[in-house]
């Protein structure tokens, strides 16, 4: 979620956008607050400060200035329990943007 509360789609920023992490591992973005967006590598080695900026700033451009992004190397990320990983873990409560669902 942006800073403003625009919803932006995992897909838009998926990994395939970013050739710095061709060599990653694995990633996942994880969020806290709106317009902040962490994002997780397992990477070799530790993430070059180029590389941190031209995502940072890849994110930025993707989410038209909606969102700031930190990158942190990590040494594993957990799997669910049917062995998969999950792209994004939101902290967020977005479930106003879920339709008109209705609760009987």
């Amino acid at each position: 979620m942006c800073k403003d509360h625009r919803l932006i789609s995992i897909t838009t920023m998926g990994v395939a956008h970013f050739p710095d992490l061709a060599e990653a591992e694995a990633i996942q973005y994880e969020q806290d607050r709106p317009g902040e967006v962490t994002l997780k590598v397992v990477t070799a080695g530790e993430p070059s400060a180029g590389m941190q900026k031209r995502i940072a700033a890849a994110i930025r451009e993707k989410t038209q200035g909606g969102c700031e992004a930190k990158v942190v190397r990590v040494e594993r990320i957990e799997r669910t329990m049917q062995g998969k990983l999950r792209m994004l873990i939101q902290h967020l409560d977005i479930s106003n943007y879920f339709g008109a669902a209705v609760t009987g």
